[in-house]
This record gives structure tokens, C-alpha cells and sequence, in this order.
């Protein structure tokens, strides 16, 4: 893994869509190429009847953080905001406001493979979901000096905002 990836304009752009679509959250799919598990998570997310019951309430947005066999950026930066992967695909789950993105759950790796719908029920309702392997993992959110921990233990939660008015 390298560096930070900027992608603070393409999370705007996608933010005023999930507004002007009157999405209630952004789902922000950070994936890789070469990477099973993001092709895995872009056929769930593909299927008819999960984008159906997805549909009016998340508006999907998905950036590619670079090539598994090559360089791929470690860590996402939106605004003041830097949002480390642990590994991809890694879903950052936000609610959609006036004033920007809070967060609500963060999914790492695909979505339950015999219960896909299950997964992203709860992430809708703002419950983190995680693949077996990323039990261990801590994610930071960081801005400046106040870094939060993102981790099982806390099922990877934290309370933190990122305002877009302005952007």
C-alpha cells in the first residue's frame, strides 16, 4: 500500500447526487483493481433485487484506490478527513445532510456471500459489518491531531462528521 488518495471532489460530486436524488446515505465503495473480494462486492451490489431494496434510500458511489499488483493508496482523504483501508473493498457507509456526511458504519470486505440482503439491511441502519479476516483490524478516521479508532471492539463505530457546505 502507498499513499493517500484525494478524494474529496469525487465525494462532493457524489454527495450533491445522493441529495439531489433524496438519498438519506452515501455509500462510498473504495476498491481495487485485481481484487477478488471488490468484484465479489460489485456483483452483490449489481443484483436486481438488492439494488432494489437499495434504491430509494443509498445512492452508491465507488472510487478505485489502485491496482492490487501495483501501487494502491492506503488511505482516502476527504476534506479535513483522512479514512485509512485496512484492505478493499472497504464501504464507508454515510447520512446525507445539508451540511455534508456523518458517519454511520463502515463495511470491510463483501457482503455476506448467502445473505447479502442481511448486510446491507444493517448497514442502512448503520451497523458496521466485516469479514471474518478483518476481526483484528483497527481503521483511524483522522482530522489533524484527533484521530478516532475504528475496530471490533467498538464495532467499528465512531462519531464524526465531514462538512461539504462549503466545498
Amino acid at each position: 500500500m502507498s499513499d493517500v488518495l484525494n478524494a474529496t471532489e469525487v465525494v462532493v460530486e457524489n454527495w450533491r447526487r445522493a441529495r439531489t436524488f433524496g438519498r438519506r446515505q452515501l455509500w462510498l465503495v473504495v476498491s481495487a483493481e485485481n481484487c477478488d473480494g471488490c468484484d465479489t462486492l460489485a456483483r452483490q451490489l449489481a443484483d436486481p433485487e438488492l439494488r432494489e431494496g437499495l434504491s430509494d434510500q443509498a445512492y452508491i458511489a465507488k472510487i478505485v484506490a489502485g491496482d492490487l499488483r501495483g501501487s494502491v493508496a492506503s488511505s482516502l482523504q476527504i476534506g479535513s478527513w483522512t479514512l485509512e483501508s485496512p484492505g478493499f473493498p472497504t464501504t464507508w457507509v454515510w447520512t446525507v445532510s445539508d451540511d455534508g456526511l456523518a458517519f454511520d458504519a463502515v463495511a470491510i470486505g463483501p457482503l455476506d456471500d448467502m445473505r447479502p440482503d442481511v448486510d446491507a439491511d444493517g448497514l442502512l441502519a448503520g451497523r458496521s459489518a466485516w469479514v471474518h479476516e478483518a476481526g483484528g483490524v483497527t481503521l483511524q478516521a483522522c482530522s489533524g491531531s484527533l484521530c478516532l479508532p475504528l475496530n471490533r471492539g467498538a464495532e467499528f463505530r465512531a462519531e464524526f462528521s465531514i462538512p461539504l457546505h462549503g466545498e
